[in-house]
């Protein structure tokens, strides 16, 4: 589960938790992820057809179609703390709520007074509670990987019920796996998630590739006065990560279920890919003007043969 999110700049600080059903271990993404992802999303596959024309064509002809344990009673757990991606980041297994919201307290996290109640079934369920913290201003925001034990593929979708709807955000998931999926609200399958599906894909070899290639980046040699450049990150994703099949959804809802999103194999198994038709260009004109030769030189020649008859 690798997030990318924009926040506002104007903050003076922010905080946000993302419930996990197994212990997440966190590791260090990058934006490069997203931008490849969207590539193998948008390429186009050609189709190439013949087409008869009449003299030079005009221009090109195209057209697109869619194809975990409990913790000690009365208490919360750290299990790991650690700064990465420009988040201080804090895993947490509570108890109880109110055990856990007075940590979030003491600890600075100032929550807001609905947060105990959309908290509750977390808690309740033995899910771990990530806290995510950076102060504003902080340049180097970049995507963090959390890698957890799940029964089902999970996303944290639900809001606290206090959320006023928003327009103009948009809410993208790209899905990687064997199979097309669905989702379904809080892993019900006759809740489904109404997000519009806009790429269903089997990966090919080259697009594995794509996505898992390291990241290169240009470090000016100045800037770190002799001493070695930082090592390239990873982008994320392994070919043991990479299964067969990409599937991408947009959710623009300006207000959200109240419960989480799960995802199963879809009963619909076709391809979902933007598709352009090419075609090869068959000049008909000279083959028409030529047997048109023809017929006027048989005409002609008919109404010779009258004409000496006579």
């Amino acid at each position: 589960f690798i997030r990318k999110a924009d926040f506002d700049p104007a903050a003076k600080e922010f905080a946000f938790l993302v419930p996990t059903p197994g212990k997440p271990t966190l590791s260090l993404s990058d934006n490069e992820l997203f931008r490849r992802l969207r590539t193998v999303m948008k390429e186009v596959v050609v189709t190439r057809k013949p087409r008869f024309v009449w003299g030079e064509p005009d221009g090109d002809v195209t057209g697109s179609v869619p194809k975990t344990s409990a913790a000690p009673a009365g208490s919360v757990r750290v299990e790991s703390s650690q700064t990465i991606g420009g988040f201080n980041t804090v895993v947490l297994k509570a108890s109880d709520t109110d055990s856990l919201v007075a940590w979030l307290q003491k600890h600075g996290y100032k929550p807001r007074p609905e947060m105990r109640e959309w908290l509750e079934p977390y808690v309740r369920g033995g899910y771990f509670v990530t806290a995510f913290r950076v102060a504003a201003g902080n340049p180097a925001l970049s995507p963090v990987c959390m890698t957890f034990q799940t029964p089902a593929p999970f996303y944290p979708y639900r809001e606290p019920d206090s959320t006023a709807p928003r327009t103009g955000r948009n809410l993208r998931v790209y899905y990687l796996g064997d199979k097309r999926v669905v989702g379904n609200l809080g892993g019900d399958a006759g809740t489904t998630w109404n997000a519009t599906p806009l790429c269903s894909r089997r990966l090919t070899p080259g697009q594995k590739s794509v996505l898992t290639a390291p990241i290169e980046r240009f470090y000016p040699a100045i800037a770190f006065k002799g001493s070695k450049p930082p090592r390239y990150p990873t982008i994320g994703l392994t070919d043991a990560d990479l299964q067969t099949r990409l599937t991408v959804f947009d959710d623009a809802a300006p207000l959200r279920e109240r419960k989480d999103l799960f995802f199963a194999a879809s009963p619909e198994q076709t391809e979902i890919f933007p598709t352009r038709t090419e075609y090869d260009d068959i000049d008909v004109a000279p083959a028409v003007l030529a047997l048109g030769g023809l017929v006027f030189a048989g005409t002609a020649l008919a109404g010779f043969l009258r004409w000496r008859r006579r």
